[in-house]
């Protein structure tokens, strides 16, 4: 997961900048960026895709070094103004990437990634196709991530639990065939061998619920 070189790339800095505002997010990137590039190998895309795939997921949240940083580690829920400071990431990352002349893959995943596929995303509420492809595998690289993350509010979520997460979310939240390209058998053993088997899991949420 953590062995592409990052060295020389669009955005680099700008992740340094992240990476000293808020490391958890960095982390999040990480795991979002190998997933990206999992399900866009899956989806049959051509290696340079794949790589512009797994760049653009890596830089999807650029845009939260803008948002507080008490904002972004409160370990509670967020009242009504700070998940409007949360939301104004997306473009802002999206500028971000823009000023720095970054290809609009890049920009796309930044401004695209809350979007739904029923439309009731943000921020610009984008429905089914008019969301890019890019946007749509990173949606739901970002949600496996945050599912599969330690929080400080919860241990990480068992694979099971995720999968039941994104088959109910198919067609609403998420473009149901990035879904399935989720539960194909490669993507499936890729997250077993990098992440470790639903027991280790559960046996997490176990010790956390004591």
């Amino acid at each position: 997961m953590f062995a592409q070189d990052t060295s020389g790339f669009i955005g680099r800095e700008m992740l340094e900048k992240l990476a000293f505002h808020h490391g958890a997010t960095l982390t999040h990137l990480v795991t979002a960026a190998w997933m990206a590039r999992l399900l866009a190998e899956e989806f049959g895309l051509a290696t340079v895709e794949c790589e512009r795939i797994w760049h653009a997921a890596l830089l999807h949240d650029i845009g939260k070094s803008e948002v507080r940083r008490a904002v972004l580690s409160k370990p509670g829920a967020l009242s009504d103004d700070e998940f409007r400071q949360i939301k104004t990431h997306c473009l802002a990352g999206g500028e971000m990437l823009r000023e720095i002349g970054a290809p609009l893959s890049l920009v796309q995943a930044a401004e695209e990634h809350h979007e739904r596929w029923d439309g009731r995303g943000y921020p610009r509420g984008l429905v089914g196709c008019e969301i890019s492809l890019v946007g749509r595998i990173v949606a739901v690289a970002d949600g496996f991530s945050a599912m599969s993350e330690h929080r400080s509010y919860r241990p990480r979520l068992p694979l099971s639990r995720i999968m039941e997460i994104f088959n109910a979310g198919a067609g609403t939240q998420w473009d149901p065939a990035i879904v399935a390209l989720l539960a194909s058998p490669r993507v499936q053993r890729a997250i077993v061998d990098e992440l470790g088997s639903d027991d280790e899991a559960e046996d997490l949420q176990g010790a956390a619920g004591r």
